[in-house]
């Protein structure tokens, strides 16, 4: 008896852990701006939105690999769960939005914007005063520090979190946050992140799983050829130096994106992109000798790429991959993809 007493009590617990988990990553999926702040706040919102625990959850989650002594691997979702009620997104919006998670903070983004654009300042003085190579080197890797936290601005304005009401000023602060002072093209970046958004790790759907150098699960990998197979087959080797690549393939894509006219504001863009890379290039070659200008560039945009992956990859790396015709709820497909 008192061995089952205690078995019991450990499922129950278990249970309780596994309701809490899923309903702060529902809160941080929704909301993408807090947990709830208490297991008893937990509990009210869970129970307010009627929720049963994780019998929610894909079922298909769970497999032989998820068993006791085996390894926790996440296969293809390619089943979809039962679906959830229709408005238990939107209630769960409402909730969050009652509690304040969603109010504007006008006063933190401008401290924010401002003392982003400071550091930009103190690295571009740096970049005119140093003498030595080697520092400057250092600084170049301190403006791809920078450069990030430019990139995390504007990811915020593009997710219209900044205090404009009108979506015109909102327009223009990705303008100059990501064409002018980035060098990327808002309107391919806010298209690409919202099929993101809509479908996360969904394969042939979602763009950020759809990578010609990495695989993202197994019939991903057989359809590579060459180089890319090659690559593929040590991607767990490679990610990182491959990564110091991810600012020239955003560049890279943001100019297509421009020359196939498929911005809303081409001409806008295409001003302000010209602009960040002749202000760029200009500065560089005209203050460092062209071979230190060039290792420069290498070092920044390197560094930008890789701090960039390193932020946003972990966030769905080793999580479950949907299968292309899933039906798995908006709700569900949020949390289960994401941490």
């Amino acid at each position: 008896m008192l061995k089952c007493s205690r078995r019991s009590e450990g499922a129950s617990l278990e249970e309780r852990d596994v309701k809490r988990n899923f309903l702060r990553r529902c809160v941080r999926a929704a909301g993408k701006l807090a947990e709830v702040r208490s297991s008893e706040e937990g509990v009210w919102v869970y129970q307010s939105l009627g929720w049963k625990g994780p019998c929610l959850m894909n079922p298909n989650r769970l497999s032989r690999a998820h068993a006791a002594g085996e390894n926790p691997a996440h296969p293809v979702l390619k089943q979809s769960a039962p679906r959830s009620l229709p408005n238990q997104y939107a209630e769960l919006k409402r909730l969050i939005k009652q509690r304040g998670l969603l109010d504007q903070q006008p006063v933190y983004f401008a401290g924010k914007s401002l003392l982003t654009l400071g550091l930009l300042a103190v690295g571009l003085t740096l970049l005119l005063i140093l003498d030595n190579l080697w520092l400057q080197l250092l600084n170049a890797a301190y403006l791809a520090f920078v450069f990030v936290q430019i990139s995390l601005v504007a990811h915020d304005c593009g997710h219209r979190q900044f205090s404009f009401h009108a979506s015109r000023k909102n327009d223009w602060a990705t303008l100059i946050f990501g064409n002018l002072l980035l060098g990327v093209s808002r309107q391919w970046w806010i298209d690409k992140h919202n099929e993101h958004h809509g479908h996360p790790n969904q394969i042939d759907v979602d763009p950020d799983v759809d990578i010609p150098l990495l695989a993202f699960e197994e019939e991903q990998a057989l359809d590579k050829r060459g180089l890319a197979r090659f690559v593929v087959q040590y991607q767990a080797y490679l990610i990182f130096p491959l990564s110091f690549l991810q600012a020239l393939s955003m560049h890279f894509k943001s100019i297509r994106f421009l020359i196939e006219k498929k911005a809303k504001s081409t001409l806008a863009e295409t001003l302000a992109l010209g602009t960040h890379f002749a202000l760029y290039f200009s500065l560089l070659f005209s203050v460092l000798e062209p071979l230190q200008a060039v290792l420069f560039i290498a070092v920044h945009r390197g560094l930008f790429g890789m701090y960039m992956v390193s932020i946003f990859a972990p966030n769905h790396k080793a999580m479950p991959v949907l299968d292309r015709n899933s039906e798995l709820d908006f709700l569900h497909r949020q949390v289960l993809t994401s941490r």
